[in-house]
């Protein structure tokens, strides 16, 4: 009989004196205990007493250290993914929508983490990657109930905003369990035009716009698995582009099965890289 069948033939009377028998012994065991009664206090409050709690906790990890060193970022990760993980599995199962808003202010706050802690082993940044994958379960659950929530476009379009440090690239990537095809399109275009406009400035800051604006209609390609938009985050800013570039284009057209496009960029000029030109001709000549 395995541990969980022993444990549910347990009365509440033996399961009270096993946890009062373990609390003390250890202090990792603590403070499982401890989280777990804790869990319970909280989520024994009303809906809006639950969200105030979890919005503070939020406010008081950005508040309440002022540099997190090399050494602690694994710390204050632990501390961002506690959170972020009750969200998830404790708030979403009774308030779905009260889930939906503790995960976008949880985004929100990426720009003043990233600015409080050394994440030079990107710790931190790998829990905001997986709160954009959380928003974006928790929006598709929303929307099948309630479609007019909010409006998903310009709350996913918000949200990516914060995508300075590189966190959030998975907003548009996976954004089919969200967005229709028709709304990916839509924001391409406004994608694209932002670009085209920023480029029309002609100096560093419009370049630095168009080149964000370009790496999320990447991020929307990759989400329709479209060989033309994906070239277009490219060749907007640079029309002849470098082999690098031509490469990341070809895997993505390998990865699409698109070989026609594929073998195009490899007949273009401008390949350094012999070696790298070799590598991917011989990976197209397989599925082909």
């Amino acid at each position: 009989m395995n541990m969980e069948k022993q444990l549910e033939q347990l009365s509440q009377s033996s399961l009270k004196t096993l946890l009062l028998s373990l609390y003390g012994v250890a202090d990792n065991v603590d403070d499982i205990i401890d989280k777990y009664l804790s869990q319970a206090n909280i989520m024994s409050g009303s809906d809006a007493e639950i969200i105030d709690h979890y919005q503070q906790q939020l406010l008081q990890i950005v508040n309440g250290h002022d540099v997190y060193e090399y050494f602690l970022a694994g710390d204050f990760a632990q501390q961002l993914e506690s959170l972020l993980d009750d969200f998830n599995n404790l708030v979403r199962p009774r308030i779905v929508t009260g889930a939906l808003s503790l995960t976008e202010q949880f985004i929100r706050l990426l720009d003043t983490a990233m600015t409080m802690v050394d994440d030079a082993d990107s710790e931190v940044g790998d829990i905001f990657a997986k709160s954009a994958q959380q928003w974006l379960a928790i929006a598709a659950e929303v929307r099948k109930e309630q479609p007019d929530y909010q409006d998903w476009i310009a709350t996913i379009r918000e949200l990516y905003g914060k995508n300075e440090f590189g966190c959030l690239d998975d907003l548009f990537s996976q954004s089919r369990v969200l967005l229709t095809e028709e709304e990916l399109f839509q924001i391409a275009r406004q994608l694209e035009t932002e670009a085209q406009q920023a480029l029309s400035a002609s100096h560093q800051e419009g370049l630095f716009k168009a080149a964000r604006a370009c790496l999320a209609l990447r991020g929307v390609a990759e989400a329709l698995a479209n060989v033309e938009l994906m070239e277009k985050s490219f060749t907007l800013i640079s029309p002849e582009p470098e082999d690098l570039e031509m490469a990341e284009i070809i895997k993505f057209c390998l990865k699409v099965n698109a070989t026609e496009r594929a073998q195009y960029w490899l007949n273009q000029s401008g390949w350094g890289r012999q070696h790298l030109h070799q590598q991917l001709t011989e990976r197209l000549a397989v599925l082909s």
